[in-house]
């Protein structure tokens, strides 16, 4: 019975035995399989710094137009006269391709100038008008008043005359042979038979209308003045002797001696005698001042009819300038250039000659071919980082194989904003090639920046905290599949474009780093796998980790 008891006590020890290590097993098999689901939640990729090439490039869609075009449009109303334009016809900048029927307006500036050239007259004759003027003696003489002080004259009115006593004149009648020599200004003396001596004379005029003299004869008359030497009077008589080039002519007859007769000294204004400088039977000579008229009522009327007469002249001169402008303008609008060179493009229903036309009237396009562009929009977050003279690059799909050259022309400076998102129209140049064509849509890629042999690490690598950036460099895997120690790196990154970033300071070629939400990426993105407890990857001293979700830097500026 002892050894019944025994051997039933190494039994159940046998299967506690048993038991106990298969729960051990088990524990140890899914202990396992726990860490191994652990380790496999937490593995994250990691990839190397590279040197590379880095092209950042900003990409739009838009479609060819040309890069001048210009609607040719009339620059007044009338009727077309001449019309010299054709659907695709080649024409220069400043052809003559139409022209209107003006108005003529020759006669209204004809008549203008007329008006202007009779107040000009009418003008100047009122400035020769006086109101205060002094009476001068037209010769010498004794003077012989025939007002006073304060009478009123009219304009013309003798006021006085003027006898000059020390002059005589004589009249000698000679026949018409001894005419033919005679001349006024030649010399002559005159014979006086009661003193039986000659006194010198000039002759002053020859009439050569004929007298009859005595017998039947025809004679013609010679007048000589005489310097009275004081002995001589009126009444006297004498023989006149001309001496010609051809020798002495004596008149035919004695002549009787008299007076010149007397000067009349006219008023040269109306107005007032307001001053005689010179008493009655004074000699006087000529030029001399001799009295002062003046017209104090008249000068003010004087004035402003003068003010008028300018006045009027002025405005006649201003009208005849804007006819001959209106002239001028109508002629050159009349004519409708060509704005630009380039194709002639016609609308469906062209005008002609005949037509009345509007002020603006469009009545083609001239399109310059030679010229491409295109305008492509660009967002708002990148419209910054495009300049004018930067190259693009320009695909077609229309042109399979073909990269065309553009450049950057200008960026608008205000945006369009569709649905909370602004763009900003830039206009590409394009060069011209064969088989491009207006309309025709392109893909603009516009070379922003080109970094060359630089250090460059996936996009996914780098996270941005307290405006600083960051990245996570690998460590080697601890004993036993422990995770690998991570050490975080402060970087400073450069230009980036839709896959890599440009590292500037903080890391050397050849260190991995660790990319999250890269497992399907390609290229330096290794295969290796580093545990990090907590499935993220964490920042040490801060508060955040990277979660997985890429963030775009700002605008490729060095953190």
């Amino acid at each position: 019975m002892k050894v019944v008891k025994v051997k039933k006590v190494g039994v159940w020890l046998l299967v506690a035995v048993i038991l106990i290590a298969a729960a051990g097993a088990g524990w140890r098999y899914f202990s396992a399989r726990r860490n191994t689901a652990t380790a496999q939640s937490t593995r994250v990729l990691t990839a190397k710094v590279e040197r590379g090439d880095l092209e950042v490039k900003v990409s739009g869609t838009g479609a060819v137009e040309a890069a001048a075009q210009e609607e040719v449009r009339t620059r007044m109303s009338g009727t077309i006269t001449r019309f010299d334009m054709k659907d695709g016809q080649q024409v220069t900048a400043g052809q003559l391709l139409a022209e209107l029927e003006v108005q003529d307006l020759s006669l209204q500036i004809e008549k203008a100038r007329l008006d202007i050239t009779i107040q000009e007259r009418d003008l100047a004759k009122l400035r020769q008008e006086k109101t205060l003027d002094t009476v001068k003696s037209p010769g010498n003489g004794e003077i012989t008043w025939k007002v006073k002080e304060g009478d009123r004259v009219s304009e013309g009115n003798v006021i006085a005359t003027i006898q000059d006593r020390n002059r005589l004149e004589v009249v000698g009648r000679f026949n018409s042979a001894q005419l033919e020599q005679i001349k006024p200004g030649q010399e002559a003396q005159v014979f006086i038979q009661e003193f039986l001596s000659t006194v010198p004379a000039r002759v002053v005029e020859v009439r050569t209308d004929p007298r009859p003299g005595s017998a039947g004869s025809i004679l013609y008359e010679v007048k000589a003045e005489i310097e009275n030497p004081g002995s001589l009077d009126a009444g006297m008589q004498g023989w006149l002797t001309v001496l010609t080039p051809a020798g002495e002519r004596r008149a035919v007859e004695e002549s009787v001696f008299t007076r010149p007769d007397a000067l009349d000294v006219r008023a040269p204004i109306s107005g007032k005698i307001t001053a005689l400088r010179v008493d009655s039977g004074k000699r006087v000579s000529t030029g001399q001042a001799l009295a002062e008229v003046s017209d104090p009522d008249s000068a003010e009327q004087l004035v402003n009819q003068i003010a008028t007469a300018e006045l009027k002249l002025q405005q006649t001169r201003l009208d005849l300038q804007d006819k001959e402008r209106q002239q001028a303008d109508r002629a050159q609008k009349s004519q409708v250039l060509a704005p630009i060179g380039g194709t002639l493009v016609l609308p469906a229903k062209p005008a002609g000659v005949g037509d009345d036309v509007s002020q603006g009237t469009v009545l083609g396009t001239v399109v310059d071919y030679s010229q491409m562009q295109v305008v492509i929009p660009v967002d708002e977050l990148d419209v910054d980082k495009v300049k004018p003279g930067q190259e693009v690059r320009i695909t077609a799909d229309a042109l399979t194989g073909k990269t065309i050259t553009g450049q950057v022309v200008s960026v608008s400076s205000q945006g369009t904003s569709q649905s909370g998102v602004a763009t900003f129209d830039v206009t590409v140049a394009i060069q011209p090639v064969e088989g491009l064509k207006v309309g025709m849509t392109v893909n603009a890629d516009i070379m922003v920046d080109y970094r060359q042999n630089t250090l460059l690490v996936p996009i996914e690598a780098v996270q941005q905290a307290g405006g600083r950036s960051f990245v996570l460099v690998a460590g080697a895997p601890g004993p036993d599949g422990q995770a690998a120690t991570s050490r975080r790196v402060q970087v400073k990154t450069g230009a980036y474009d839709t896959s890599r970033m440009e590292i500037l300071e903080g890391l050397a070629e050849g260190q991995e780093v660790l990319v999250q939400g890269a497992a399907s990426r390609s290229g330096s993105v290794q295969g290796n796998r580093t545990g990090v407890p907590g499935g993220a990857f964490p920042i040490p001293g801060m508060g955040g980790s990277f979660s997985g979700q890429r963030t775009t830097p700002q605008r490729g500026v060095g953190q």
